[in-house]
Formats: C-alpha cells, structure tokens, sequence
C-alpha cells in the first residue's frame, strides 16, 4: 500500500480510539500534494474536532517540510550517538544475544556506524546477526552497504 492509501485508510480510525502514526522516510513523498493533503486533514481534524485523536510523527534522516505543513510540525533534532555510545551500543547487543566479541571489533565497527541513528546501528546488527549468527569484521561490507542505503 503506497502512502497516501493508507493515510486515506487510517483517517477515519482517530474517532474511534487515540491513534499514533509512525512514518518513517517518506521525505520523498512529502512532494507530493495528496499526501501532503492527507496530512494536513488528519492534524486539522486533531486540532478542530473534539472527539479526535491522532498524533503523527515523522522519522527521517532528511529534512523535507512542505510550506503547507510548516505550521503543523515540530522539529525534535536526535543527534546520531557518539563513537563511546556506538561502541556502548555493540557491546550491550552483542552482551544481550550472548555473543562474543573482541574490543577491537567493537572499535572498528563502531567507526564504520558513526553517523547512524541508534535505530538503524540495531538494525544493521540485527542483519549481520541474522547472516551469520555473530558480529564480527566480516560485517563491514554489510554495514557500508547499509550505511549507503540511509544517507
């Protein structure tokens, strides 16, 4: 289902119950004046109609705000995490599968995450770990592969 379908979809689902939606990456849609439509309904009818409840927030590595939705978003800058906090972040995964790995490891992989969110450093781990049942060096083709397809 492509965006604007299910934002059409969901629209009607805040009267029943306080909704949350997540969308994530789509600041290449946000060019697109239905979605961008789409969107300011569902804040408009958050903020005009009593008995609706829908909060929307917008994940994205890329800042994209249409001028029509300006007024409706706020901005929460996530700085990505420091190289200690990436090698935090592989330890304790590493530490919670109960896999091994050396400090050197966690050195040069926390190098080749840098610049990543916390999200996509766990994802990234989440499909070395699923290749190959463990996190090592071999994983640097995988993370730079990763690493081209976020930014």
């Amino acid at each position: 289902m492509n965006l604007l379908s299910f934002l059409k979809l969901i629209k009607s689902e805040g009267f029943q119950k306080q909704m949350y939606i997540l969308l994530k990456d789509i600041h290449n849609e946000l060019n697109d004046i239905k979605v961008i439509s789409a969107i300011k309904d569902i804040v408009e009818k958050n903020m005009y109609l009593e008995n609706y409840y829908a909060t929307i927030f917008i994940i994205s590595s890329k800042l994209n705000i249409p001028k029509e939705l300006e007024n409706y978003i706020t901005i929460v800058d996530m700085p990505s995490p420091s190289l200690n906090e990436i090698e935090e972040i592989i330890r304790n995964y590493c530490k919670d599968l109960e896999v091994s790995i050396s400090e050197e490891e966690v050195s040069e992989l926390a190098i080749d995450l840098k610049g990543l969110s916390e999200f996509q450093i766990i994802q990234i781990l989440n499909l070395a770990y699923q290749n190959q049942g463990q996190i090592s060096l071999k994983d640097k083709n995988l993370i730079l592969e990763e690493k081209k397809t976020n930014n």
